[in-house]
């Protein structure tokens, strides 16, 4: 999965312009580039990891929202039971072994 910032989301955090440029290259990268520039009239780029340095809680906040946006959490929580039950066996295996383990030792 990626997370990209929006440019409005650039704006309202007021990140200051990267030293890095949109990336030259293939055809597909240039046309992108042009329609770049052209729609917010700058070639700098913003990575995700910019919010970082400008607040950890908002880094955090956007991550949340673009795991919300594409995340089944039924399907999650099925897992998260699934999990929780494989661990509660194990749990109980684990204590039968040492149990039995113990009764053959003192025995």
């Amino acid at each position: 999965m990626k997370a990209a910032l929006t440019f409005d989301q650039v704006r309202a955090l007021g990140l200051r312009e990267s030293y890095q440029r949109a990336k030259h290259g293939s055809a597909r990268a240039d046309a992108m580039r042009q329609h770049y520039v052209a729609k917010y009239r700058t070639d700098h780029v913003y990575e995700i990891e910019a919010v970082l340095a400008r607040s950890p809680n908002e880094l955090q906040r956007l991550l949340r929202e673009a795991i919300e946006g594409v995340i089944d959490r039924k399907a999650f929580n099925r897992e998260v039971a699934k999990e929780r039950a494989e661990r509660t066996r194990s749990a109980q295996v684990r204590e039968i072994v040492l149990r039995t383990l113990r009764e053959e030792i003192e025995s």
